[in-house]
């Protein structure tokens, strides 16, 4: 699976949501490994460092989901966090903001701190 076939199928609007995140995920410190997973129906970017889970994107219908894994860990700032999961949580992302760029390159950097520690 391809980039290309994440984004097969989707608007510009959610394309454009992906890139832009999909940007501050591949320049996060220690830069994460980047894996295309999915099938017929869901299709995802996953990011890892140190065979670690860091991150899934995936993109839906009018939005980008950003699932964040140790947030349990970390403090994820003033993001709006959705889910029940003990370790990770997700941010459903319709605009991509200046804030909302630095507030996820923090907890990103943090999460993959992580990692290296």
């Amino acid at each position: 699976m391809t980039l290309n076939d994440v984004l097969e199928g989707q608007s510009k609007k959610v394309q454009d949501i992906f890139h832009q995140l999909r940007n501050i995920l591949v320049n996060v410190s220690p830069k994460p490994d980047e894996a295309f997973l999915g099938g017929a129906k869901v299709r995802m970017s996953s990011y890892s460092i140190a065979k670690q889970m860091v991150c899934v994107l995936g993109p839906s219908k009018d939005h980008c989901k950003l699932y964040l894994h140790h947030t349990d860990k970390v403090s994820t700032g003033s993001l709006k966090l959705e889910g029940k999961g003990k370790h990770s949580k997700t941010v459903k992302v319709k605009e991509v903001t200046p804030e909302l760029i630095k507030e996820i390159e923090v907890v990103l950097n943090n999460i993959a701190k992580i990692h290296t520690s």
